[in-house]
């Protein structure tokens, strides 16, 4: 792509003028030349050399600098490009100047592109004619990076190889030509380039003799093959057709084919690529064209591997690539890597070294491996050699290493007080045992004293256990906190000792340590070196290569995966309670009057009648809670259970909002929340919890739907996604709605969230919502976070209708405090009614009374309460808002073959039909024979004579006529 100066242009298109045919002094007389414009002699004539200064806003152009230029007056140049006006012909135009990094006859065409990671590159191949065979390979681009090395640009052209690299910094030019010839060091720079700056580099070399003897060559072929022509004429048109086809050789002799790799794309086969580059390019030139993704023209064929238009110096660890699981270190420009916290692993750490289940559905588990290729590592004892010689091989007692740090560590995961967890052997003894006693992990170095942590590893979580063996002490650390430590005496570890995970293949050894080990073990290493269990599946190819494990000889009733068996097999929930398996342990749901981890406490807290004589006692697990007793009105048709804890909240209306906080004794998990309202308010703010002016858990009515939006406790709510699911039918309809909002997997750390209609006045179960994001659970709700009821502050309009029993977690939120009961709830775990109680006129649901005096008339209609609003549903007979219209029972033609009118109400039918001859039934609906002599008008003795379509008289003698009279 040719670029012209902007001075070129004014001088040939704009300035140009001439007057052949003035006078020499025309310049000095008439002074020709306008708006600010130079007059100068110029072949016998003049010409102007217009001003490039504006004139009043305006350039000035033209034979006498009198025509005001144009072209620019759209601003058509873009990105910050600066227009010309120019003059062509007497037809105006314009020509622009791009800034740096922009191309194009409107500089729209951006050239700035980048290679954000390691192995970026962008490859393309350009066919075109040399002009001049001797002309140098000219190459031309501009460059910004922070990276000391890395390949910037090569670039071939037949036999030459040109290579534009970094080297500590510098910039440095290379050429090779030939297949396995050596480099040629062109040129270096002394500068420092990888400041961040941009920087601008040039480069060429010829690279075309080759081209030129061959020229030379055809050219005299061509000529002698003249000669020819003219001395034997009978071969002229073969000769011809030679002529024709050199010159076609020629010409494809000539083409030229220019391969560009920018990047770390190497362009010499056999040589190993070079370095990769991590930078931005802009402004790329190829013998004058233009190299730019997406720009490159018909004829290039281009490769681009981690291109990416545009130049950012952003640092991408501010996006958190990592996500938590790893830290992020930058790596030069635009790239990073992430250092994976143990056990994540992989490029972005989203994958997990595969945890082993062991002890599954009760059967004794373990794992063999073998040391393999692991440098001696030396362990001090205190007591002298001769004391050890007869428990120990004479390898640990090798004094002439010195001493190296021994490291094991593991993840840990269960709910088993006891157990072997692992065992390092060498062929005659066990000189490192690790296990679990009391729930607390002990460590054993050959056979003498031990030492045992003070946090306990039980409670089903995963833990990380490390044995550190250093400088004559043995020290174990749980998550990085010190446990215990004690004194140790020369040990080495060797190639082909023995580590035995979670037993020993003798089923009597390891009862001595507990037995064998149930639970999960993850990531275990010694010396940084994994024991691999399974192999890691879809292992990233650009993550970093997991360091070799140590050999596995045996896999013994091991399981792939973390995963626990099923505790409530043995129905261990007495007096009818549920059980839940959680983690290699189980959790009971006691019914009203139970308590007990099983169920086996049985307390009737409701004999003491602890609650006010507005409400009565409902028994609850471990406790009581009271309900508002309500009545229903007689006449109207609502359903309602004996006994609900209801309360009508007006929103807006000095109705009050109800605050609670945890009373933080709430240990269990908070995965869900159930409630129940009856509404006709379409969009409404029902439950809010909020740290401070942080809003954490919102659930709303958003156009007649319960909606639930919930945000990250943490104060990471702008960062990640709040979860939001809405029920899927309506419930703003003046109905009893109870709605549950849960997690789909309740035993998960994150999990996607449920809206489901449970039950409604109108029956059935409605179809569940599911969330799109994930989010944890409401855990933060148990201490320190204000929870609303009823709206949310400055939030937006508080509920106007009625809630009813409303439970996070299981636990209840009363209607009733402390101060109004006669005994304090037992149960521990509570969420407490701020201050301000319940006014007794709320408790219930209390709507307009709509249906008394009974608005449906004396037409026996029944009044259907829907909250603030009646309904009437009107007996047969009967229409219209309050059964006040009688219904046309002709309406529409009942009658088939008839007339239809309308019957009395003693008839017992709303009509009747008088149907046409031939028809029958009470609506005319069956075809019947007529009896036509049943009304005959024959005189007495006369015989009636049944037809078709009548009847006629047979008369007796004496008589005539129709009908013998």
């Amino acid at each position: 792509m040719l670029r012209f100066s902007a001075g070129t242009w004014m001088w040939w298109l704009m300035y140009a003028g001439t007057l052949c045919d003035e006078d020499i002094g025309v310049c000095e007389q008439q002074r020709p030349c306008q708006n600010g414009g130079v007059c100068e002699r110029h072949n016998g004539g003049f010409r102007c050399l217009c001003s490039q200064k504006s004139q009043n806003g305006r350039l000035y152009g033209g034979q006498t600098c009198a025509v005001a230029l144009s072209g620019c007056d759209d601003g058509r140049c873009e990105n910050g490009g600066v227009c010309l006006p120019l003059l062509v012909r007497d037809q105006h135009a314009y020509s622009c100047v791009c800034l740096a990094g922009f191309s194009g006859r409107r500089c729209q065409t951006p050239t700035t592109f980048s290679l954000e990671r390691s192995g970026g590159y962008l490859r393309l191949e350009t066919r075109g004619p040399r002009r001049d065979p001797k002309a140098p390979l000219r190459l031309t681009f501009g460059f910004r990076t922070r990276g000391p090395a890395g390949t910037l640009l090569q670039c071939r052209a037949e036999d030459l190889l040109l290579t534009v690299e970094l080297l500590s910094g510098r910039l440095r030019l290379s050429s090779r030509r030939g297949q396995g010839s050596s480099v040629t060091l062109v040129q270096e720079l002394r500068a420092n380039v990888s400041d961040g700056e941009w920087h601008v580099g040039s480069a060429g070399s010829a690279c075309s003799a080759q081209v030129v003897v061959v020229v030379e060559v055809v050219v005299m072929m061509v000529v002698v093959m003249m000669l020819v022509v003219v001395v034997v004429v009978v071969v002229v048109v073969v000769m011809m057709l030679v002529v024709v086809m050199m010159v076609v050789v020629v010409v494809v002799m000539m083409m030229l084919v220019v391969s560009v790799s920018l990047g770390a794309a190497g362009l010499n086969p056999g040589v190993e690529s070079p370095a990769a580059f991590s930078g931005c390019f802009r402004d790329v030139v190829v013998d004058s064209r233009l190299v730019a993704p997406g720009d490159l023209g018909s004829e290039s064929d281009v490769i681009q591997v981690n291109v990416t238009m545009g130049c950012s110096d952003e640092d991408k660890c501010e996006a958190a690539p990592c996500g938590g699981r790893g830290r992020c270190v930058p790596q030069g420009w635009r790239s990073y890597r992430c250092v994976c916290h143990r056990p994540y692993r992989g490029v972005d750490c989203q994958e997990e070294h595969v945890p082993a289940t062991f002890g599954s559905d009760a059967l004794d588990s373990y794992a063999v491996f073998t040391l393999v290729d692991h440098p001696p590592h030396t362990l001090a004892l205190d007591h002298p050699p001769h004391t050890l010689a007869l428990d120990h091989p004479p390898n640990t007692l090798a004094l002439d290493h010195p001493p190296h740090p021994l490291v094991v560590s593991m993840f840990v995961r269960t709910r088993r007080a006891s157990g072997l967890l692992l065992v390092l052997a060498n062929s005659t003894s066990q000189y490192l045992r690790v296990w679990l006693e009391e729930g607390r992990v002990k460590v054993q170095v050959n056979n003498l004293e031990s030492a045992t942590s003070r946090a306990a590893a039980d409670d089903g979580h995963f833990h990380l256990l490390t044995v550190r063996l250093e400088d004559r002490v043995a020290v174990l650390s749980q998550a990085s906190h010190v446990q215990a430590s004690i004194a140790t005496g020369l040990v080495q570890a060797r190639h082909g000792d023995r580590v035995f995970i979670g037993g020993l293949p003798d089923p009597r050894a390891p009862a001595a340590f507990g037995g064998y080990f149930k639970g999960c073990v993850q990531d275990l290493r010694i010396n940084g070196r994994p024991l691999q269990f399974f192999p890691i599946p879809g292992a990233a190819a650009a993550a970093p290569a997991p360091a070799e494990s140590h050999r596995l000889e045996q896999l013994t009733r091991v399981t792939r995966g973390c995963s626990s068996d099923d505790t409530c097999a043995g129905k261990p929930c007495l007096n009818g309670g549920l059980c839940y398996a959680t983690r290699e342990d189980f959790s009971c749901s006691c019914p009203p009057g139970t308590a007990g981890r099983r169920c086996e406490e049985v307390v009737r807290w409701c004999e003491r009648s602890p609650c006010p004589s507005s409400a009565v006692c409902a028994p609850l697990p471990r406790g009581f809670q009271c309900e508002f007793a309500s009545r229903s009105p007689p006449r109207c048709v609502l359903k309602r259970q004996n006994r609900l804890s209801n309360v009508t909240l007006r929103g807006g209306a000095g109705g009050g909002v109800l605050s609670y906080r945890g009373n933080g004794r709430i240990t269990r998990r908070l995965t869900g929340v159930v409630l129940r309202l009856r509404t006709r308010q379409t969009d409404a703010t029902l439950l809010q919890a909020r740290r401070g002016p942080a809003r954490l858990l919102t659930v709303s009515l958003r156009r007649s739907h319960l909606a639930m939006e919930l945000l990250r406790a943490d104060g990471a709510a702008a960062a990640a996604p709040a979860v939001s699911v809405r029920t899927a039918a309506p419930v703003a309809d003046g109905r009893w709605h109870t709605v549950e909002l849960r997690m789909e997997t309740p035993g998960a750390e994150s999990s996607r969230w449920v809206a489901e209609e449970v039950e409604a006045d109108a029956g059935g179960r409605a179809e569940a919502r599911v969330s799109e994001a994930t989010g944890g659970s409401l855990d933060f709700l148990r201490e320190g976070v204000d929870i609303l009821l009823g709206g949310g502050g400055d939030s937006g309009g508080g509920l106007d209708g009625c809630l009813g029993p409303l439970e996070i977690g299981g636990i209840p939120l009363p209607f009733h405090t402390d101060g109004e009961l006669s005994l304090p709830r037992p149960q521990e775990e509570q969420f407490l009614l701020g201050p301000g109680a319940v006014a007794p006129s709320r408790l219930g649901c209390r709507g307009a009374d709509v249906c008394s005096p009974n608005p449906c008339g004396d037409r026996g209609g029944a009044c259907e309460d829907l909250f603030d609003l009646s309904r009437c549903r009107c007996p047969p007979g009967w229409t219209g808002p309050l059964c006040q219209d009688p219904t046309d029972a002709c309406h529409p033609d009942p009658c088939l073959r008839g007339n239809c009118t309308t019957a009395s109400p003693a008839a017992g039918t709303p009509y009747e039909c008088a149907c046409e001859p031939g028809y029958a039934g009470s609506r005319c609906e069956a075809e019947a024979e007529a009896d036509t002599c049943a009304d005959h008008r024959c005189s007495a003795g006369a015989t009636c004579l049944r037809g078709a379509a009548g009847y006629g008289c047979l008369c007796p003698r004496n008589m005539t006529g129709r009908y013998c009279g």
